[in-house]
């Protein structure tokens, strides 16, 4: 709460300096997209973040190979059964985290929900003047933002195999499960999508 005060303080200020000037509906108007944003996009990344963690768990072996690195051992000992639990707890940690930027996109948002043409279309690609006005900077933010998360739920993924004996560090070098290949391989797709969808 006191590390947080300033925060609030200066909420509580905003929303005063609104209501004085009878405008606390912009206040309001500009709150509402901010929340939104925040709560999509947390539960977006949430959501995928524990789907990808189920898999890997179902993708785990039954039992720990002879030669588990000791940094492994260690993790299993101190979380013991609470490891599960503790991945999910670091997801939504992350979900929270990467969803803050979204919140300060709520103008592009706004935009993008109430855009409108200008009956002008670019000579090269045929758009609407409107759609580089009012969609792509939104549009711009959601692909870049979804190949962050992507990218932090492989490492989480990679982590998670890595902590369940799919990932097992053995000289010259880590020996992989097929299946853990498969899942980290279809995650690496979906980013070089992404980035392509970013180029385009």
């Amino acid at each position: 709460l006191i590390i947080s005060s300033r925060a609030i303080s200066g909420f509580y200020v905003d929303y005063l300096w609104y209501d004085s000037l009878g405008r606390s509906d912009m206040f309001w108007g500009m709150l509402r997209p901010k929340l939104l944003l925040f709560a999509i996009f947390a539960l977006v990344f949430i959501l995928v973040a524990a789907l990808n963690l189920a898999i890997a768990d179902r993708l785990a072996p039954t039992a720990f190979s002879a030669n588990m690195h000791p940094v492994v051992e260690r993790f299993h000992e101190f979380f013991g059964h609470r490891l599960r639990a503790a991945r999910f707890a670091v997801a939504v940690v992350l979900g929270l985290l990467v969803a803050i930027p979204a919140a300060g996109q709520w103008q592009q948002w706004l935009m993008f929900t109430n855009s409108k043409g200008f009956g002008i279309s670019d000579p090269q690609f045929g758009n609407d003047v409107g759609f580089y006005l009012f969609k792509m900077p939104f549009l711009t933010f959601v692909i870049s933002w979804l190949f962050l998360a992507v990218l932090l739920i492989t490492l989480l993924v990679v982590a998670t195999h890595v902590l369940s004996g799919g990932i097992i560090f053995t000289p010259p070098r880590p020996r992989v499960r097929a299946a853990t290949k498969a899942h980290v391989a279809v995650l690496l797709t979906i980013l070089a999508l992404l980035k392509a969808a970013d180029y385009w």
